[in-house]
């Protein structure tokens, strides 16, 4: 999203262009036409805020001026991991998580929590990958609780999802990790609100959902 030194940039190119336009064409431009540009500029910038936190997810908006999806919320997350328990070379569980994703028009954020760790993002891009999908990639660090950091220390790793337009109750993707483990990943059921712990998530979907 533009700043608002930008947004004033534009407006008074854009009424510049204008008024050189104007004056070429023989149209006579008022002086006291400048001193309402900083309103117009305020205004306009108020709109792009709007828009960027909330306008763009208006039905309205969708397909002809606004394509990506919409994936702002708490999801419930399942992960299969490769990982082998490092004793009995047994692969492991699946293992129940919460995602939480952050987003507005121009920017989005996940969090992904599990009974032993978060995973924060370090850079992420949601992009359209003009197949008829969009792609949210991203790379994180997981930090592990204290209390397991001996057989689990922290460390870094990428997400790779995928979106198919048009249908975002059902994201399914990969990862990978810095300690040569690798996994599938699949979100559904989302709840509108924002949880931050594991926590929160569980009581919120029902314990019995994700024990």
């Amino acid at each position: 999203m533009p700043t608002r030194i930008q947004t004033y940039v534009f407006v008074y190119i854009t009424f510049g262009v204008w008024s050189l336009l104007a004056l070429y064409h023989g149209v006579t431009v008022k002086a006291n036409w400048f001193s309402i540009l900083s309103v117009a500029a305020a205004v306009v910038f108020g709109i792009l805020i709007a828009f960027d936190k909330w306008l763009w997810e208006w039905r309205w908006f969708k397909s002809w001026l606004v394509k990506r999806p919409h994936l702002r919320g708490t999801w419930r997350a399942v992960l299969k991991s490769n990982y082998r328990d490092p004793t009995s070379r047994q692969a492991i569980d699946p293992i129940w998580a919460f995602m939480q994703i952050r987003q507005t028009y121009s920017r989005i954020t996940l969090r992904l929590m599990t009974s032993e760790s978060c995973s924060d993002v370090i850079a992420v891009d949601l992009r359209d990958t003009e197949t008829g999908c969009y792609s949210l990639a991203s790379v994180y660090q997981n930090t592990p609780r204290l209390v397991v950091r001996d057989r689990s220390e922290i460390h870094f790793g990428a997400l790779l999802l995928t979106i198919p337009e048009g249908e975002e109750q059902v994201l399914s993707g990969q990862y990978w990790t810095d300690r040569d483990t690798r996994g599938e990943i699949e979100l559904s059921e989302r709840r509108k609100k924002l949880y931050s712990t594991y926590k929160t998530a569980l009581k919120a979907f029902g314990e019995s959902e994700a024990s």
